[in-house]
């Protein structure tokens, strides 16, 4: 039976600048600027170990227009690994790297395929003498592309026994990405293809498992809060009259997590610290990576008065990461407070006075995300200006409903300071 394995990976963004996050120390800077290029090592690793039959990169290899040297020298480099072993790489270009303005000083082992951003080709791997797999691919052409790309897809006429498409594009609900070259399940289904590799989409989903099997790999490294969890690539089985295998395999050399500490039960600050460090490690599998914490103090607790500067609760990071020196790196990134003060909100809002009703009114709107949603997007339409509106999305239902809850403590902190 014909079977092929090989990886799947994309959005590597090497060079990623890590703003806002690299400036918190020397130490940090560093890690962060090594991990995009730890993670795609670690992506060569699994190749090699495999061994993988071939790599896939469905786009932005690089973060932007601006590549450092090392990062350019250190992709070759890896992708120079992978030709010694003989192990090719087929590779396409994406929003944030397009193929006109791409790696024109240092060129890449002859393992390599790039494709073109004129019109999908097909190259095809072969083993032991017999074709194998047909990879259809297309690149990224360095302008705003609203088409439909896999229209233009076709499988040969005489094809291999696997059909793999690779792009940078987007299929369904793009998430917080913006949906480049989008296209539909039912766009693919008629083309005989086994497995579409697509990159774009920074969280791994496996969008259809089989017939074909569409499949975004997420970035291997994570890049701030927003991609937070293990992040890896995937490794991919296709077997003759069998539905394909795909395992996510971790490859991030640090994680990003946010991780919610509920304070409800303590009563002295001193004990604080150890909750914190509870959450944390049972927040942290037993894997290679490091970790980078945003902690969010919750619950109602008599100490909501001595947790709500923010000074405070910087200079309580700092000391926990100083402590921590030395150990693995579990990296305290922020410490934000959503307490309550040791209240009941219930009995307040059956009272008759001010108070009352404005907690009345806010478990209203709580009780009515809707609602909610529709009085913020209000206001902001109000006080914001015309030219602010185009530049500025409107908060979602997700960012209103956070918007309340600040407004709340901040009202409880008035009237039961």
């Amino acid at each position: 039976m014909p079977r092929v394995t090989f990886i799947h990976t994309a959005d590597i963004h090497l060079d990623t600048p890590f703003k806002g996050l690299s400036e918190i120390d020397a130490d940090l800077a560093d890690r962060l600027r090594q991990s995009t290029f730890q993670a795609f090592r670690r992506v060569v690793d699994l190749c090699l170990r495999e061994p993988a039959d071939f790599l896939l990169i469905a786009g932005d290899t690089f973060d932007g227009e601006t590549r450092s040297l090392s990062a350019q020298l250190g992709f070759a480099e890896e992708l120079g690994r992978l030709a010694e072993a003989g192990i090719p790489v087929y590779l396409t270009f994406g929003n944030h790297d397009p193929a006109d303005d791409w790696l024109r000083e240092i060129p890449l082992p002859g393992n390599v395929h790039c494709f073109s951003p004129a019109r999908p080709e097909t190259v095809t791997f072969s083993k032991d003498g017999r074709p194998l797999a047909d990879i259809h691919g297309l690149s990224f052409d360095g302008g705003k592309s609203a088409d439909n790309p896999v229209l233009l897809f076709r499988k040969t006429e005489d094809p291999a026994p696997f059909s793999i498409g690779l792009l940078h594009a987007t299929v369904g609900p793009a998430g917080p990405h913006a949906p480049y070259s989008p296209f539909a399940v039912d766009d693919v289904m008629d083309k005989g293809f086994d497995y579409w590799a697509l990159g774009h989409v920074h969280k791994q989903r496996i969008v259809r498992q089989a017939d074909p099997a569409i499949v975004y790999p997420g970035n291997p490294q994570g890049r701030d809060f927003g991609e937070p969890g293990l992040k890896g690539c995937c490794r991919v089985v296709l077997e003759t009259g069998r539905q394909p295998v795909i395992s996510v395999i971790p490859t991030c050399a640090i994680r990003f997590e946010t991780v919610s500490v509920d304070l409800s039960d303590i009563e002295a600050l001193t004990e604080v610290p150890d909750k914190i460090e509870e959450a944390i490690g049972d927040s942290n599998p037993a894997t290679e990576a490091d970790c980078l914490t945003r902690v969010v103090l919750r619950g109602r607790t008599p100490l909501h008065q001595h947790l709500s500067k923010e000074e405070d609760l910087s200079d309580l990071a700092r000391r926990m990461n100083e402590l921590r020196a030395g150990t693995r790196f579990y990296h305290i990134d922020r410490i934000e407070s959503e307490t309550l003060p040791d209240i009941d909100l219930a009995a307040v809002a059956r009272g008759n006075d001010f108070p009352a009703e404005v907690f009345r009114t806010i478990r209203g709107y709580d009780d009515n995300p809707a609602e909610s949603s529709r009085l913020i997007q209000s206001l902001a339409g109000e006080f914001a200006t015309p030219g602010i509106r185009k530049e500025i999305s409107l908060p979602d239902e997700e960012a209103c409903r956070r918007i309340m809850a600040l407004a709340q403590r901040q009202l409880i902190d008035l009237f039961f300071p």
